[in-house]
């Protein structure tokens, strides 16, 4: 409960709670039952960005410190550019590439999958990703 921000929470009703804090007790969840792979959801909707990161950086360290896998379906390109080793586009076409997320996320690549021009920016953590100007 704590790593998911929820105490104090332990008496209220699951029909109460928001829509950020029902995704993060879904995660406690599944946490507590020590799956060896995570498959999760898009774990990070209808979070802030202090939770999106926070639920982010746990899954990295179930990962990394208990030799978990997880498998993340995203929508935000910009955690997947943080978090992810490895990439899974699926275009609408029914064409797909999967690779290391360095090699794929790209601006070639992101303007095919979400059909709009994208800005590449360079930050001390990696590249991110921005809309671009008209399609």
């Amino acid at each position: 409960i704590r790593a998911v921000d929820l105490e104090g929470f332990e008496s209220r009703s699951v029909t109460g709670l928001s829509g950020g804090e029902a995704r993060r007790l879904a995660f406690a969840s599944l946490i507590v039952q020590e799956p060896a792979i995570l498959l999760l959801d898009e774990p990070t909707n209808h979070l802030d960005m202090k939770h999106q990161v926070r639920i982010m950086n746990h899954v990295g360290e179930q990962v990394t410190n208990m030799q978990r896998s997880a498998m993340i379906a995203l929508h935000d390109v910009n955690l997947a550019a943080r978090y992810c080793s490895h990439i899974l586009m699926l275009f609408g076409d029914g064409d797909w590439q999967a690779g290391p997320a360095e090699e794929l996320l790209n601006r070639k690549n992101l303007e095919r999958l979400y059909q709009c021009p994208v800005e590449s920016v360079l930050t001390s953590t990696g590249k991110r990703f921005l809309p671009g100007g008209q399609s």
